[in-house]
C-alpha cells in the first residue's frame, strides 16, 4: 500500500511527500516533512474485528504513534485507522471536541477513523449501525491494567 500510494503522489507531482524513518521505537507509518519544524506524524491502522483487527490492535497503535512522538519529541500526531468493517467504529473520549483527540502526557493524538467498508446495500436499506466503543481510558492505561 506504501509503495502505491507514493508512486501515485509522484504520478501527480508531489515527490518523496513523505517517509518512514528508523526511530528508537521503530518506523512510524508515515513522517511528512521531517525537515520541517513540525513534521506530521502518522501510525496507520486497519479495523476488523472478524479479521482479528480489534480494540487491542488499535490499542497497539495508540501506543506506536505515542513512542513515535516521544522519539522525535513533538507534541501532535495522528492515529489514522481505516475501517473494513461494517460495524461503526467510535471512541468514547473525555474530551468532546472535534476532531476527536486525546490528550495524554504532555501530547494530542487525534483520532482520524476513515471507512472504507463496501457496503452492498444503499444507505436507505441497510440496517441499524452497530457500534464498537473504545474508551479513552483502555487506549491510554498500562496494559498491566487490563
Amino acid at each position: 500500500m506504501d509503495q502505491a500510494l507514493r508512486q501515485y503522489l509522484f504520478d501527480q507531482g508531489i515527490d518523496y511527500p513523505f517517509s518512514t524513518p528508523l526511530s528508537p521505537s521503530g518506523r512510524a507509518d508515515v513522517v511528512a516533512g521531517l525537515q520541517a519544524p513540525e513534521p506530521i506524524i502518522i501510525e496507520v491502522k486497519i479495523f476488523d474485528p472478524d479479521g482479528g483487527r480489534d480494540g487491542s490492535y488499535i490499542r497497539r497503535g495508540f501506543r506506536q504513534i505515542y513512542d513515535y512522538l516521544s522519539d522525535y519529541n513533538k507534541t501532535v500526531g495522528y492515529l489514522v485507522i481505516f475501517s473494513v468493517s461494517g460495524r461503526s467504529l467510535q471512541f468514547k473520549l473525555t474530551s468532546s471536541e472535534y476532531p476527536q483527540r486525546i490528550e495524554f502526557n504532555n501530547r494530542v493524538i487525534y483520532l482520524v477513523v476513515i471507512d472504507i467498508f463496501p457496503h452492498e446495500e444503499p444507505a436507505s436499506k441497510r440496517g441499524p449501525l452497530e457500534p464498537y466503543v473504545i474508551e479513552e481510558n483502555y487506549l491510554t492505561a498500562s496494559s498491566n491494567n487490563s
